[in-house]
């Protein structure tokens, strides 16, 4: 017999990949874990990331649409079984739960669609949503057909509110991809304990003072590589010493 759980907080059941692993997706899920809304809210994670065992051949880039062919079929069955049954772990965690909101983190890419259903869900069982899209969905769009932009423009409208992670991919939302609801943009945290647990500034010289800044990752518009590239020749103009060393690849290798 499966009784309901009564709690003094309401709830919000957050669906993304579970920590530790540290990445873009998985930060952005640990921050919301650990932060204040745990005073207000209680906060149950879903995990629905696909084991990587599952996926062999998920970080290339041949036959990505094609998942039978890159990963296998034996692969591929095993996928939609854990979809299956990860799907029927969520309906399970509602039932229990009867969460006020489900907040959905989603890549921009092919896993938007699967995370699409979740917000469906959480529309048809009455409960607010939130479509937090971690990923260059302007790229997702601009490379869909006419047929697959309006299905992404229906499913982002499903929701209560979208939530990027930038202003330019908010205002792409709402005057390319036609997004009539509510939107937000909310820059991606950095955990500086992390990074600089020293509190310390690197400097090449302690005569000249100048201040190392160094990135790493991809190289893009959606990454702020060339916000970067703004700021070194303000730096420049004003006379500040401070050496930028961008490493990376993407859409500028550098």
């Amino acid at each position: 017999m499966v009784s309901l759980i009564v709690k003094d907080k309401e709830s919000i059941i957050l669906i993304g990949p579970k920590p530790p692993p540290y990445g873009g997706i998985v930060s952005y899920c640990r921050d919301i874990i650990d932060s204040h809304l745990n005073d207000v809210y209680e906060i149950i994670l879903h995990n629905d990331n696909i084991p990587n065992r599952l996926r062999p051949k998920i970080q290339t880039s041949k036959n990505t649409f094609n998942i039978i062919r890159r990963d296998g079929f034996i692969n591929t069955i095993k996928v939609l079984f854990f979809i299956t049954k990860n799907y029927l772990s969520l309906l399970r965690k509602i039932f229990l739960t009867r969460p006020k909101i489900m907040h959905v983190l989603s890549t921009g890419g092919l896993g938007f669609y699967r995370n699409s259903l979740n917000i469906l869900i959480g529309k048809i069982l009455g409960i607010k949503t939130i479509f937090h899209v971690l990923g260059q969905i302007d790229d997702l769009y601009n490379s869909s057909n006419i047929f697959f932009k309006r299905a992404i423009t229906s499913l982002l409208n499903l929701s209560n509110v979208i939530v990027v992670q930038s202003p330019g991919l908010e205002n792409f939302l709402l005057h390319s991809a036609n997004v009539k609801t509510k939107t937000a943009n909310i820059f991606n945290g950095v955990d500086c304990e992390i990074l600089n647990p020293n509190r310390q500034v690197a400097s090449s010289s302690n005569q000249t003072k100048t201040l190392e800044v160094v990135t790493l990752g991809y190289l893009g518009f959606q990454k702020g590589t060339f916000d970067i590239v703004k700021l070194a020749d303000k730096c420049k103009n004003n006379k500040i010493n401070v050496i930028f060393k961008i490493i990376g690849g993407g859409q500028v290798d550098i």
